[in-house]
């Protein structure tokens, strides 16, 4: 088996692993990923804002918010106004998605970050 074939089925083997993990954290915390990573990111800090999260998630800030009106309609999310500046909203986390932040399964990332990290030198 030549390096594209071994290639090809590695990308297999992720595509696959992804979807499965999809599967899993929709059963266990009833989130997506992009989800789970807004929650993630916010969980980290007091508040950010909607432009904030698309830029460190590297989306557009329309599926920022998208996913925030996702997570606020469980109630795992909550929009405030800035204190400092009026027309500034803050994205904040609840304690609902606190809990599915530890309800969820290990983050995708982290198992092939790990696991990537263990392969051998070609």
């Amino acid at each position: 088996m030549d390096r594209t074939d071994e290639s090809l089925i590695a990308l297999r083997r992720i595509l696959r692993a992804t979807e499965l993990y999809e599967r899993d954290l929709a059963q266990a915390a009833g989130l997506t990923p992009a989800q789970l990573r807004v929650l993630q990111i916010v969980a980290g800090r007091l508040s950010v804002t909607p432009k904030a999260l698309a830029t460190q998630m590297g989306v557009s800030q329309a599926t920022v918010t998208t996913l925030v009106d996702q997570l606020e309609r469980r109630g795992h999310a909550g929009r405030h106004r800035s204190l400092s500046y009026r027309r500034q909203t803050n994205v904040v986390i609840t304690e609902r998605g606190r809990q599915a932040l530890q309800t969820a399964p290990d983050a995708l990332q982290h198992h092939f970050v790990r696991s990537f990290a263990q392969m051998a030198d070609w």
